[in-house]
């Protein structure tokens, strides 16, 4: 019980504001709400009426296979291939928003 009034009196008297604030914790997630940019950036391509996205031009390709939980991840990749010359691969997203890749799972809107 003690552990839990301590921890009561600490909150009621903001002891825990400056380390909630702090640019380590929430701040960067804050900031990282705005970071979904899918699929700006990449190039829209199509083999056998299948569409995709890549970007880079390497001929070593990394393929990124999934859902919206996958494109969350376009930014970050896109920012490594483009402001790192020692990256030597290109990036493909194959995905699409409602679509795990796992057989048997799916929405009506997404057959």
């Amino acid at each position: 019980m003690v552990p839990i009034i301590i921890i009561g009196i600490a909150v009621k008297n903001n002891l825990f504001s400056s380390w909630i604030n702090s640019d380590l914790s929430t701040a960067k997630v804050v900031n990282a709400i705005n970071e979904w940019d899918y699929p700006n950036g990449l190039k829209l391509k199509e083999i056998e009426q299948r569409h995709f996205y890549e970007i880079g031009t390497h001929p070593k390709k990394v393929l990124f296979f999934g859902d919206s939980n996958m494109e969350q991840y376009a930014p970050r990749i896109k920012k490594l291939i483009l402001e790192n010359t020692s990256v030597k691969r290109s990036a493909v997203f194959l995905t699409s928003g409602g679509c795990p890749p796992m057989p048997h799972v799916y929405e009506d809107k997404h057959p």
